[in-house]
């Protein structure tokens, strides 16, 4: 099969799950004689926005658009012609058998209908609630609060001071840097750090939105505004769902949510996600060492590591707490985890590269997910597991779905560090609980396995839908 698949963003510049999985089955793919290719965005401040390039990634031809977040309103966000233009231009030069959406943010929800246009089957894979929550598709309310699911007024509430496009002088630096590059052929875009904090990527406020100090007519107003634009991305959203012939979900917790939101049920199939098995690294450790917790994962608010940190402080120095992650995604927040963590025995460690897990994971004796969102199916338990260290995690979504508690692992209330403080204290307190729970763990399902079953599913829509049969 020739398989095109879609998503956001790719490697080697952003690493995230849903990166870091289509690199793993793509590559898989290849290996088994398919023909794979890869359409993504990625943002170069120095080149023409919507410009297409071709480049190779490990033998695997890349399609990349430059997305530069010029924005001129919301509704680009969701429904982008000049998007739409460059992905039939992918199409006219890759011509798919099948095409498999990973992710549609920063792109468009109108690329399975167009792939449709040309009778192409289309899977995709939900790794997150995007197509019904804009705000990074994780259901949190101003990024704090657990959102019970989408409604154009609470949307609009909720995303008004959303920063969803560059501001008017960021506009005016990207030309800047656009003539300097073209002119005198200087690219100072790597040099130039404009996109810190910004839209569909970190958040924060817009050049649009009500100044904090013009009072709460402003701000009702605004959100007003906001409301019909959300009412249109619904439309996209369900338009998108007649378009696609099958949906993957990762967990139970994603099908029963999108299924709620407005996805046909039967469409979705539930598919754990796979894993490469790390090389076993035995924790070597003496008795009396502190029980050791880790977290290994994006440094960012919802992912929860600040409570982490505050639970050590609840522990009144007993146990060890490394973190490990990219400092770089969220400075601000980084700066308040290394500020939290004065004075206690919590160390961070920086990022992990994935040929080095092993030894990340034998370092620890528990991971802790801390998440304040759902987590739709966190790889990083499977992970763990695949390294016999045992789990607690916040009794949320894909966490609590993964983790039994005081079977495997251990629960807690989302967003509670006395909770997850007492969590830790069983395991500082009965050393035996690490291997009783280690040794009850599940044996995670083999990246090679999940592959087989994506195989299966992308022969089975090209048998069923032959390329060129337009359906209705």
């Amino acid at each position: 099969m020739r398989v095109l698949f879609v998503l956001h963003f790719f490697l080697p510049r952003h690493s995230a799950g849903t990166e870091v999985y289509t690199d793993s089955i793509a590559r898989a793919l290849r290996e088994r004689g398919h023909d794979v290719h890869l359409f993504f965005t990625e943002k170069v401040l120095s080149k023409h926005n919507y410009a297409l390039e071709r480049r190779d990634w490990h033998g695997i031809p890349c399609h990349v658009l430059t997305n530069n977040l010029l924005y001129e309103s919301f509704d680009e966000t969701f429904t982008n012609p000049d998007v739409e233009r460059q992905f039939r231009v992918v199409l006219d030069e890759v011509k798919p058998d099948v095409v498999h959406v990973q992710h549609v943010m920063l792109l468009s929800m109108g690329l399975p209908a167009i792939a449709k246009e040309r009778g192409i089957p289309v899977l995709m894979t939900l790794h997150d609630f995007f197509l019904a929550c804009a705000r990074f598709g994780q259901l949190l309310e101003h990024g704090e609060r657990v959102c019970t699911g989408p409604e154009p007024k609470k949307c609009a509430n909720c995303m008004a001071d959303f920063k969803f496009a560059q501001t008017k002088l960021q506009q005016r630096m990207i030309s800047a840097i656009r003539w300097t590059k073209n002119v005198a052929g200087f690219d100072l875009a790597p040099v130039v750090d404009v996109l810190r904090g910004l839209p569909l990527v970190r958040g924060g406020g817009s050049d649009a939105a009500a100044p904090t100090d013009a009072g709460d007519h402003a701000r009702r107003a605004r959100v007003d505004s906001f409301v019909p634009l959300f009412k249109r991305r619904a439309k996209a959203f369900l338009a998108l769902a007649r378009h696609v012939d099958r949906f993957l979900a990762p967990s139970k917790t994603v099908r029963e949510g999108m299924a709620a939101f407005g996805l046909s049920k039967r469409k979705i199939h539930v598919l754990p996600l796979g894993i490469e098995m790390p090389a076993h690294t035995e924790r070597r450790r003496r008795e009396h060492d502190d029980v050791v917790f880790g977290f290994v994962g994006t440094l960012a608010p919802h992912k929860g590591v600040h409570v982490a940190i505050e639970a050590m402080r609840f522990l009144k120095g007993h146990g060890r707490l490394l973190v490990f992650g990219r400092r770089d995604y969220y400075p601000d927040y980084v700066a308040r985890l290394e500020q939290l963590a004065q004075g206690l025995n919590v160390e961070l460690k920086g990022p992990v590269p994935r040929r080095d897990l092993a030894k990340a994971f034998a370092q620890l004796d528990v991971l802790v997910v801390p998440s304040i969102w759902f987590e739709n199916f966190p790889i990083v338990i499977q992970e763990a597991r695949a390294a016999g260290v045992p789990v607690v995690a916040s009794n949320l979504g894909g966490m609590a779905e993964a983790v039994r508690h005081d079977v495997d692992g251990l629960l807690f209330a989302p967003g509670d560090a006395k909770a997850l403080a007492r969590a830790f204290a069983v395991f500082v307190q009965d050393r035996s609980a690490i291997e009783r729970m280690r040794a009850a763990a599940p044996t995670p399902l083999s990246l090679a396995a999940h592959v087989d079953r994506i195989e299966e599913e992308l022969v089975a829509l090209v048998e069923r839908h032959p390329v060129g049969e337009v359906r209705s």
